[in-house]
């Protein structure tokens, strides 16, 4: 495998990711809570079969 090739499979899931960050924002538009934009995204990346977890507790020190 070349080094291009490589290059291009290690960004495929931040496209597909960036894709579907794309086509929430231009379904729905500015105007709804983020909380509606964030169980879009959740939605789709679920049946994109990524892993998804929302708004985890981090702790800040």
């Amino acid at each position: 495998m070349d080094l291009i090739q490589e290059h291009n499979m290690r960004l495929e899931p931040m496209r597909r990711i960036t894709g579907i960050a794309m086509k929430v924002h231009t379904e729905y538009k500015p105007g709804l809570l983020e909380n509606a934009y964030e169980a879009a995204m959740e939605y789709l990346l679920k049946q994109d079969e990524h892993q998804v977890e929302r708004q985890k507790l981090l702790p800040i020190f």
